[in-house]
């Protein structure tokens, strides 16, 4: 899961050029802030009894 996370960020955030380091470092907060509050999640499967 950790690769998909990964994976996603470096194409949807990294593959462009940033002026400064502190532009390439906001662009990355905001990209987590939505992945984790705004995209559509998957839903969760009920635990197994």
């Amino acid at each position: 899961m950790t690769e998909a996370l990964f994976c996603s960020l470096k194409v949807e955030r990294l593959h462009c050029e940033f002026l400064t380091v502190r532009a390439a470092k906001d662009a990355v907060i905001h990209w987590i802030l939505w992945y984790n509050q705004k995209r559509m999640h998957s839903p969760r499967l009920p635990e197994s009894a």
